[in-house]
Parts: structure tokens; C-alpha cells; sequence
């Protein structure tokens, strides 16, 4: 498979590219979709039958089983970095290895439906958060020691709006696919 329609099915909304002019308007809109997005995963995930959570959306790609979990993982891990930042001086806060976390046996065992009732919960807390925050509060910074770098909140606000539809994508893409990047029966 050429690298170009491998890049188009890894990104296929692009990559993340942090926007650097923004507005009030925008940071509502990010916020909003924080807030909606475990409704438009319900809505795709009602067509995901037990067949299909083994199914790929590229070639060597996680299942959709392994994305919809990986999306409980990495969202409570969000806001609790937008907690961690709201509440202490520029905190340091570590990464975690998600190639490994999808692997873990939970992935394997928990219903789709857990993830996605967690995500709902995380995003109704998670806007309400964010909602009540002022634009001061979106400069706050937190310190990721895998990067080794400062980020501000609102970038992670505008990397979270992004982060659900990329992996909505995915799920999309693999449906749309059925199952044809399998390579073995996961």
C-alpha cells in the first residue's frame, strides 16, 4: 500500500495542528465538542456489531474495540491534566505508553458500552470544567516530561475537539472498509 494512502488512513481528518489565533467563539466550539462528542461515538458505535470491534481502520491499526478503549484511557487522562494544571503550579505530568495500554486485558474483556458510559461521564464533568473556566485559565501550562515541553491548556483543549473526531474517523473508516485490513483474527 503506497505511504501516501497509508498517512490518509492513519490521519484521515489530518494531523493535529494546534490553531494560533483564536477566539472566544472557538474555544466555545472546542469545548462543544468535547461535550457532544461520546453522543456522535454512541451514534457510530450502534452500528458496530461484536464482528466488527476486531476490525482494523488500516493496515496494522488498532481494532475499533482497541480505539474505543484507548479513547476512555486517554480522555480521563485529559481532564485530569486540566485538573492537575488548574489546581498546582505548572505540574509535571508524564505520558503513558498507549501501544501498550490497548493491549492490557481490560481491552479485551470490558464491553464497548463500558467505555463509552465512562466518556460520557468524563465529558459531561470535562466541558462543565471548562465551561466555567476564564481565558486566563486556558494559559495555564503544565509540563509533559515525555516531550519535555510547556503546553497551555487551550492547546489541549484544541488537541481533545480534534482527538475524538480523528478516532470517530477511524471507526468510520474501519466500518466503511469492513474488516478488510485484518490481518489476523484479533
Amino acid at each position: 500500500m503506497e505511504e501516501i494512502q497509508l498517512q490518509s488512513l492513519k490521519y484521515p481528518i489530518g494531523k493535529f495542528k494546534a490553531q494560533k489565533e483564536v477566539s472566544e467563539a472557538d474555544i466555545e466550539s472546542w469545548i462543544s465538542d468535547v461535550r457532544n462528542f461520546p453522543l456522535a461515538l454512541e451514534e457510530t458505535l450502534s452500528r458496530v456489531g461484536v464482528d466488527a470491534e476486531r476490525w482494523t481502520y488500516r493496515p496494522q491499526g488498532w481494532t475499533i474495540r482497541q480505539v474505543v478503549h484507548h479513547l476512555a484511557d486517554s480522555h480521563i487522562n485529559g481532564m485530569n491534566r486540566f485538573k492537575w494544571t488548574l489546581t498546582e503550579e505548572t505540574p509535571k505530568i508524564s505520558g503513558y505508553k498507549e501501544d501498550f495500554w490497548v493491549d492490557l486485558p481490560d481491552v479485551q474483556s470490558t464491553p464497548l458500552d463500558v467505555s463509552l458510559n465512562v466518556l460520557k461521564g468524563i465529558h459531561v464533568r470535562w466541558a462543565n470544567l471548562m465551561s466555567g473556566m476564564k481565558g486566563a485559565d486556558f494559559d495555564r501550562e503544565f509540563h509533559h516530561l515525555d516531550a519535555g515541553v510547556n503546553y497551555k491548556l487551550l492547546h489541549y483543549l484544541q488537541l481533545y475537539a480534534w482527538h475524538g473526531k480523528h478516532h470517530l474517523a477511524h471507526i468510520e473508516q474501519a466500518l466503511k472498509h469492513l474488516g478488510e485490513f485484518n490481518t489476523s483474527p484479533v
